[in-house]
């Protein structure tokens, strides 16, 4: 047995040093034309993987001035209903902030265009986990997203960590456990 493992080891070798690759082309600033050729390259398979991080404008040169949240909404074969929501930033301490950073930008990818091939999955797999947890078949499952236009500190000044002001939530997917066609799945917008 020891020697059929030793069969696959290059392929692990391979499969790691072209993660690594990937993320030292993403990971560092475009230095000249050829990184930037990579890049262009592979930024349409992390863009269809929903691991792309976008870009980091905190500060400069465009400061982030939108919150996002993702809330699943199941409702059960017998009516009920629960609701799951991303972990709240508001109430995280700075270690939970850090700790868990790539899973809430993970959720915010979600919501945009870009991680729609994740929406029937991550539908399916929160309604399924959840059902597990509470001894229920799901029913369906709406992705409903909740979002606020934070305005610039010059016009309306709000403590960093406040609660969010969301506006009103809008269901953007629906999944069916038994879905039979595409055109049975609610998508944004139809």
């Amino acid at each position: 047995m020891a020697d059929s493992l030793y069969r696959y080891r290059p392929l692990v070798i391979f499969g790691v040093l072209a993660y690594w690759s990937v993320s030292l082309i993403d990971g560092l600033p475009s230095s000249n034309l050829v990184h930037e050729r990579l890049n262009d390259f592979v930024d349409p398979m992390l863009n269809r993987t929903s691991i792309w991080q976008s870009h980091w404008d905190l500060f400069a040169p465009e400061i982030d001035h939108y919150n996002h949240g993702i809330e699943c909404v199941i409702t059960w074969e017998d009516g009920t209903q629960t609701a799951w929501s991303h972990p709240d930033w508001t109430t995280a301490s700075r270690w939970e902030r850090f700790r868990n950073f790539r899973r809430i930008e993970y959720y915010e990818a979600l919501i945009l265009n870009t991680g729609q091939p994740a929406w029937p999955v991550f539908a399916e797999r929160t309604a399924n986990r959840v059902g597990q947890e509470q001894g229920k078949t799901p029913r369906l499952a709406e992705l409903i997203f909740h979002g606020e236009t934070i305005a610039p500190p010059e016009e309306a000044w709000r403590k960093a960590y406040s609660a969010p002001q969301f506006e009103p939530p809008m269901t953007f997917y629906t999944w069916y456990p038994n879905a039979v066609s595409e055109s049975e799945i609610r998508l944004f917008g139809n």
